[in-house]
């Protein structure tokens, strides 16, 4: 920073008891081109340490918002699969798959019972002709 450019710069408000801004310029004035200089690119290096993390700063912020609009995404294909789990769609009408499975259970139990009567009445119709099964028409012949 070359004194020109001090001219330039806003007031600086000093807090009580800190150096007055005359004083300031008047250390400012004090310090050997060495001092100056030094001083210059440690006000520089601190610049640009404060942009690079400010940089870094907007960069992670960035990717926190990535990742939270990547979870919603991810929450709502969640969603959908848990629901697409709970109702499925059977000739154009959506049924919940709890129902599915209960209909399928009372469909299975009535195939049964039919299967157990059926058998029941073909053991019945067998009566006396059961000798003539074809087991044992074949066990006769060998």
């Amino acid at each position: 920073m070359e004194l020109d450019d001090a001219t330039d710069a806003a007031p600086v408000a000093l807090s009580p008891g800190a150096p007055s801004a005359a004083d300031l310029l008047q250390s400012w004035l004090g310090l050997s081109t060495l001092q100056r200089r030094t001083l210059d690119a440690l006000i520089g290096e601190l610049g640009i340490a404060s942009d690079h993390m400010e940089n870094s700063v907007d960069g992670l912020t960035d990717r926190f918002e990535n990742i939270a609009a990547t979870t919603r995404d991810q929450a709502e294909i969640v969603q959908g699969l848990v629901a697409s789990i709970q109702a499925i769609e059977i000739d154009g009408r959506t049924v919940l798959l709890s129902d599915v499975a209960s209909g399928l259970g009372e469909t299975l139990g009535a195939l049964m019972d039919k299967v157990s009567r059926l058998s029941q009445q073909g053991a019945r119709r067998r009566g006396p002709w059961a000798r003539f099964s074809t087991r044992s028409v074949r066990s006769r012949a060998a």
